[in-house]
């Protein structure tokens, strides 16, 4: 951890004592994640490099994730709802062609926090309900 309390790195092992994989976190003065590594070790299909951007309130914008060699594997792009709520995620192809769209559609309590998510792609929707106990 740094002296903000953020990791900057995580290493994983097997209960044999072999190293299953690593990541690092890279952060902005202002504690935006700007880059995620993750590395496999003898294995570059599973490795991946993340850069992210955002915006100056440090809302996450577009992801691009590239492969150990450099080549870009995907990017995405996020869209957000009134109540600042990831609301939309699309994803192209590391040529830039369309991949895939979620969408997330929250329902709020009358104190202003959600309730339940549902998280819909082309092939499944997921629903996430949240109880929230309040004094």
């Amino acid at each position: 951890m740094n002296i903000l309390g953020q990791i900057i790195k995580l290493i994983n092992y097997s209960s044999e004592g072999k190293l299953l994989y690593s990541e690092s976190f890279k952060y902005d003065e202002q504690k935006v994640l700007l880059k995620f590594t993750h590395t496999v070790p003898d294995s570059t299909n599973k490795s991946y490099q993340a850069i992210y951007s955002s915006d100056a309130k440090g809302k996450r914008l577009s992801e691009r994730v590239y492969a150990p060699n450099g080549y870009i594997l995907y990017t995405s792009k996020f869209a957000y709802d009134s109540e600042n709520q990831l609301m939309e995620e699309v994803s192209y192809n590391y040529s830039g062609a369309f991949d895939f769209k979620k969408n997330f559609k929250y329902v709020y309590d009358k104190t202003g926090n959600w309730t339940s998510l549902v998280n819909k792609n082309k092939t499944s929707s997921y629903l996430t309900i949240r109880e929230i106990q309040y004094n």
